[in-house]
């Protein structure tokens, strides 16, 4: 009895409203299992994001070297000389190096462009011999490298192209990549028509075979490009959204969780 005769009455939370704790490794907000589980999301969002930022920067990098080697090698002629040749210049290890990393950045957009990723890794491969075995020295015979190098680039060429069509050939029921599969089948013939160029080039011993070699590089860097921007744009707010909806508690979950 409180004082004046009144009776106290002490409150208590109903059983169904009584706080419970909740389970390790659960995915209620603020337990150990949804805290790791963001972090894993955390992380793996930034990975990609990562993979994408060198697929979309590297072949911007690759062509202002690229150039700049061009412009400080004596004699160099962009139209007659291929690429490869800069590895017999003043400074022929940074292209030398530039093959090496388009490998590794091919290899990416493989992993991330799974639609074409057999061409696109094959075309890693390619490039990595490349980078490894040298084109011919000026002046000099053919080796098993030169030959080695020669074929792989010209694989690497016709790759190209073929990775536009597989992609576009994939996702063509998929409405929502429309712009996908046209940017594709357009960089696939056009890389096509600079490949059977290259063709007459290099049989004919044309002294144009550089320019025809830049076109095709130019086409195939500029498809990677607006893939990976186009997929990019495409799998953000679809990420986004998977998150949100399986590491957010429903408002039942979370009165469980809370009650």
């Amino acid at each position: 009895m409180a004082p004046g005769g009144r009776r106290q009455v002490q409150l208590q939370n109903p059983p169904s409203v009584q706080s419970k704790s909740v389970p390790a490794g659960g995915f209620g907000r603020g337990s150990t299992g949804y805290t790791e589980a963001m972090n894993i999301t955390v992380r793996r969002m930034a990975i990609l994001e990562a993979a994408d930022a060198a697929c979309l920067g590297f072949p911007l990098l690759f062509i202002a070297v690229t150039t700049a080697l061009e412009t400080i090698q004596p004699g160099f002629n962009r139209v007659a000389n291929t690429i490869s040749e800069l590895v017999w210049g003043p400074f022929g290890w940074i292209e030398a190096a530039m093959f090496a990393c388009f490998a590794a950045v091919m290899a990416l957009s493989a992993a991330r462009l799974r639609q074409a990723a057999l061409p696109l890794g094959l075309a890693a491969a390619g490039f990595m011999l490349i980078a490894v075995f040298p084109t011919q020295a000026p002046g000099g015979g053919q080796t098993a490298a030169s030959l080695i190098h020669e074929l792989s680039a010209q694989t690497i060429a016709a790759l190209l192209p073929a990775a536009c069509f597989c992609l576009a050939y994939r996702l063509r029921k998929e409405p929502a990549h429309r712009a996908a599969v046209s940017f594709s089948v357009t960089a696939g013939i056009i890389g096509t028509a600079f490949n059977a160029a290259g063709f007459v080039a290099v049989h004919t011993d044309a002294a144009w075979i550089g320019a025809v070699e830049r076109l095709i590089m130019l086409n195939g860097l500029i498809w990677l490009e607006l893939m990976t921007l186009l997929r990019w744009a495409a799998e953000r707010p679809a990420v986004s959204r998977q998150a949100l909806s399986r590491y957010t508690p429903t408002r039942r979950g979370s009165a469980r969780s809370n009650g």
